[in-house]
């Protein structure tokens, strides 16, 4: 990715005033962003490694702030997710995209990462500002996975197609 084990990235979202995309490719990152904000205050609260209320507030920050821009007429975020599987598998779990075992706050910020991924492949309507700054944040999700003990080999990275 071009990044150096001393620049690990960070994103400022409260600097954001403007993101030029479809709104409903928008609503999918802040729909997760919440998901993701959620989970971590779960897992954070039955005290598993990695998991911090703080970065549960980060998440649900950025899902406010990303919403505050989309212009969508409907706010996707549930507030409220299922946590069934948060709670049989607290420490690792099956990353449902690729099925490879890893840890759940790894597992959690990587599915972050994809979301922006996806809604950027969706957005018919993409300035070349919102797909840097949206791929920057992509990239800070997927560092901090990484941090987390996400596996670092080409297929855990990809979605794999369900045969």
């Amino acid at each position: 990715m071009g990044i150096t084990v001393s620049s690990a990235p960070t994103m400022d979202y409260g600097s954001l005033v403007r993101l030029s995309m479809d709104a409903d490719a928008l609503s999918k990152i802040v729909l997760e962003e919440d998901r993701a904000g959620f989970s971590l205050g779960v897992l954070a609260a039955r005290g598993v490694a990695g998991a911090t209320l703080a970065a549960s507030d980060a998440h649900k920050t950025a899902a406010q702030r990303l919403f505050s821009l989309s212009g969508a007429s409907a706010d996707p975020r549930q507030k409220v997710y299922e946590v069934d599987h948060l709670i049989a598998s607290p420490n690792t779990i099956d990353d449902p995209a690729n099925k490879i075992e890893t840890s759940t706050v790894a597992a959690i910020e990587m599915n972050c990462a994809r979301s922006y991924l996806e809604a950027l492949s969706g957005s018919k309507h993409t300035s070349r500002a919102t797909l840097a700054w949206l791929a920057d944040a992509a990239t800070a999700h997927v560092w901090h996975a990484f941090e987390l003990g996400y596996p670092l080999f080409d297929a855990a990275l990809l979605e794999q197609d369900a045969d």
